[in-house]
């Protein structure tokens, strides 16, 4: 169903999916999860996407009993797909680190393909409000692709991974576009293009990838705020702000590092990375270096 169609039907013929993606299970976790199940269900379905690679069978078990019906298993052999050139793998292995993570988006959509537009959140991205309000502010929205700091080339041409990317076709790279993705929407349009251009021989780091093929064959791609070329005039400095042209993303509220151990005050905004043990990681290495100090007679 084409993404644009979505603004013109009822809530119940556009039918939307969030998909919480983690590789790990706790408390915090778990209540983030439920969480997005509170402020969003029965408007939008919410599934548990677990990587269980490596996870025994028992624990599988209990991991179904917390969840409940909404959780959707993978392990990462089941979601490559051999016929996509993969260029991190040297040793013939396909892997989703680094910069894959976009074949579970792909693989996603084919086991439960019966929505047009699939919201994916990782475990480690807050939100320090009810979630319905982003869902809300972006339900008009056309765009096949909706992320964080989207920014082209020209104003990133430093960016760590270009190096990675390599279009099927040449491609000037003033149509180059890097983003940021642990919280991102796409239309069952891109997700499509996305299969289709990893086939014909598009690789590299999908925050490269996705952007600039969507961009390129004419989808529309959308920044969910901050201050970026994509970001439209009505949520400019909203939802999240970060430093597009630091490495880390930092300073701000959406970054790649480093991480905390719960989200700032600040109302209505996108918290990333927020991993509870950073904290206590934190406050470990302050005590060693204390313990060190005190001994050297400082």
């Amino acid at each position: 169903m084409p993404a644009e169609l979505c603004s013109r039907m009822t809530d119940g013929e556009c039918r939307e999916a969030v998909v919480f993606i983690s590789h790990t299970l706790s408390e915090p976790v778990l209540s983030r999860f439920r969480q997005l199940e509170r402020e969003t269900a029965p408007e939008k379905d919410v599934f548990f996407a677990y990587d269980t690679t490596g996870v025994n069978a028992a624990s599988r078990q209990t991991t179904r009993q917390l969840v409940g019906d909404g959780l959707r298993t993978f392990e990462v052999s089941q979601i490559v797909d051999t016929a996509y050139p993969d260029p991190w793998a040297d040793s013939g292995e396909k892997s989703i680190v680094p910069g894959n993570i976009d074949l579970l988006f792909i693989y996603f959509s084919k086991i439960e393909p019966s929505y047009s537009r699939y919201w994916f959140i990782e475990y480690d991205v807050a939100y320090t409000g009810p979630w319905s309000e982003v869902f809300q502010r972006f339900k008009q929205s056309t765009a096949d692709l909706l992320g964080t700091t989207l920014t082209p080339y020209e104003h990133l041409p430093d960016w760590y991974w270009w190096p990675s990317f390599d279009p099927a076709s040449e491609l000037d790279r003033s149509k180059w576009v890097r983003g940021f993705f642990p919280i991102v929407r796409l239309s069952t349009d891109a997700i499509e293009l996305l299969d289709e251009g990893y086939r014909a021989g598009w690789t590299g780091h999908h925050e490269a990838v996705m952007p600039t093929l969507l961009h390129t064959k004419g989808l529309e791609i959308e920044d969910i705020g901050g201050t970026g070329y994509f970001v439209k005039s009505k949520n400019r400095n909203r939802f999240y702000t970060n430093t597009p042209d630091h490495p880390t993303l930092a300073p701000g509220s959406f970054v790649y590092r480093p991480a905390r151990p719960e989200p700032g005050r600040q109302s209505g905004t996108l918290w990333h990375p927020i991993k509870p043990n950073a904290g206590r990681l934190i406050g470990n290495i302050r005590l060693m270096k204390h313990r060190i100090l005190k001994r050297l007679g400082f």
